[in-house]
């Protein structure tokens, strides 16, 4: 692999991590029961995380059987795939609109208070729900993957047809978009902490334009898709 491709590769992975309905996909599966200002970067940053590796995982996936099997990936599949990144993005937008506060300040009486009268051996429903959360994200990364696929066209044609290439391109595009969506959540989670303060009295409002921007992207989604797929279906 020549320096240029690679970081061609690295550059277009990163920029790959800027598009909205993968930053839309990220903000969108948070909790919606309020985070302390510390948890919220953290769960951003483990969201993005799971999200990048399974949208590698399925680009290297394809890369390997688009190679050794010498197939192509009907347009329609992919677009079909964009389809289903819609309806659930639009999912995770309505859920925004019975949303509580992004952030939450700690109490340190009521803090105390949980310590005192909270045994330690009694399951805290919330890291259960950050399990769930850090799944859905690596589930729907992998859908990004298989519906973004189409780049791995790109890739083949650049590396001339060998299997090593293929592969070494699709993992260092996977790193970059790995680098991409880290640096986006924690600028997002910085962001909602610096600004939690200021803005705690229009939290509705807030909630309200996540939502309406995330209906917005994936509706977007389902609209350039769906004539295509469902053409393809009926025919």
């Amino acid at each position: 692999m020549t320096t240029s491709f690679f970081t061609l590769s690295l550059l277009l992975g990163f920029q790959h991590a800027f598009e909205a309905d993968h930053i839309g996909a990220i903000v969108g599966i948070k909790h919606r029961s309020p985070l302390a200002n510390n948890l919220l970067r953290r769960e951003f940053l483990s969201n993005a995380g799971r999200w990048a590796i399974g949208h590698g995982l399925v680009l290297v996936l394809t890369a390997v059987v688009i190679d050794m099997l010498n197939l192509e990936i009907p347009s329609s599949i992919t677009q079909a795939s964009e389809v289903v990144v819609g309806v659930i993005l639009c999912f995770l937008g309505a859920r925004f609109f019975k949303s509580g506060p992004l952030t939450k300040v700690k109490n340190p009486v009521d803090t105390q208070l949980n310590r005192t009268s909270v045994d330690s051996s009694t399951p805290n429903p919330r890291s259960d729900r950050s399990g769930a959360g850090s799944t859905h994200a690596f589930l729907l990364g992998m859908l990004h993957g298989f519906a973004g696929s189409g780049v791995l066209f790109v890739i083949l044609s650049t590396a001339g047809g060998h299997q090593a290439d293929v592969l070494s391109y699709a993992l260092v595009f996977s790193m970059g978009t790995l680098g991409g969506m880290i640096l986006t959540s924690f600028f997002i989670g910085w962001l909602i902490n610096k600004s939690a303060s200021r803005l705690a009295g229009f939290t509705a409002a807030i909630n309200w334009i996540i939502g309406s921007a995330l209906l917005l992207i994936g509706g977007a989604l389902i609209y350039g898709n769906f004539e295509s797929v469902y053409t393809y279906i009926a025919d």
